[in-house]
């Protein structure tokens, strides 16, 4: 594989650049690097129409390449707006366009149950919070929840209570800035998909809204 020489620009926050190539519907390449001599790493993204179809960050699989990617800081990207023919034939598809339904957890869009995962504080009443209802009120769509613990805390609070890889995805992006409609699209699922999720990770002590 070969790569045209490129320009890179700095980012403080390689999430944000990711998910305006996502917003933006773009297709092409993104590459990325950071560090120096013994520390240098690099990453790259391959989108089609914004949607994340191959990533590649060391030994990790395309999955694990997009996540650890997504929590990278300081460093140096671009994007190439098209992908080259070698890279095109390698690049089918190798991330899913909707996440699998979360193992170990019933799914809410089949049983309108809404499971409450090892460790989690018990939500009372038919109306209390996210858990309240099949779907969210109208204003739902609008609403911007936001973690309210440091990223690498939350990631192994839910790693210790079994969450699910896609809420590894979720409380990336959950920065306030995102509301759930914006959450849904970058995600691949619906947005009372998203209500629910986001409610398991408030009763979990990880998430206000």
């Amino acid at each position: 594989m070969v790569m045209p020489e490129q320009d890179y620009t700095m980012t403080e926050n390689l999430s944000q650049v990711i998910d305006t190539i996502q917003i933006g519907r773009k297709t092409g390449v993104l590459t990325v690097q950071r560090g120096e001599g013994a520390l240098f790493e690099s990453g790259m993204v391959i989108f089609v129409s914004g949607r994340p179809v191959r990533a590649q960050a060391g030994y990790l699989n395309s999955m694990e390449s997009l996540e650890w990617l997504n929590t990278w800081r300081q460093c140096r990207f671009a994007f190439l707006p098209y992908i080259p023919p070698d890279l095109a034939l390698a690049s089918s598809a190798l991330l899913p366009s909707k996440s699998p339904p979360s193992q170990g957890l019933p799914n809410p869009a089949i049983t309108g149950k809404y499971p409450t995962l090892p460790g989690a504080q018990s939500v009372g009443g038919s109306n209390s919070g996210f858990f309240g209802s099949q779907a969210g009120p109208p204003s739902f769509l609008q609403s911007a929840p936001y973690r309210i613990k440091q990223v690498d805390e939350a990631i192994y609070i839910m790693d210790q209570q079994g969450f699910p890889r896609l809420y590894r995805r979720l409380i990336l992006l959950l920065d306030g800035s995102r509301t759930i409609a914006d959450l849904a699209q970058l995600l691949g699922q619906s947005p009372d998909e998203i209500y629910r999720l986001v409610g398991h990770l408030e009763a979990a002590g990880l998430v206000q809204h």
